[in-house]
């Protein structure tokens, strides 16, 4: 399989919030239906080999997973905890 790889530069330090929106819009906006857009920080505080486990949640019927090195949060309670922000 060949993936194409695109990199965007922000010029200027934008923060991570903000270059991770960029990010997230450009693959969006690339995307197609049968995709699955995963973000892993760079530093090795993400664990590659949870990539699988987390697709297959998506083709399970989740919208969304996170992984948390911390602890297991269920969706309900993440998005109340948003959504107060």
């Amino acid at each position: 399989m060949i993936c194409p790889l695109d990199v965007l530069d922000n010029g200027t330090n934008m923060g991570l919030a903000e270059t991770l929106k960029r990010g997230l819009v450009a693959a969006a906006e690339q995307a197609t239906d049968d995709d699955i857009i995963v973000t892993m920080d760079a530093d090795n505080s993400h664990t590659p080999a949870l990539i699988r486990r987390m697709v297959f949640a998506v083709q399970e019927g989740n919208d969304v997973v996170i992984a948390s090195r911390f602890r297991y949060v269920p969706v309900s309670e993440a998005w109340r905890t948003i959504a107060s922000c």
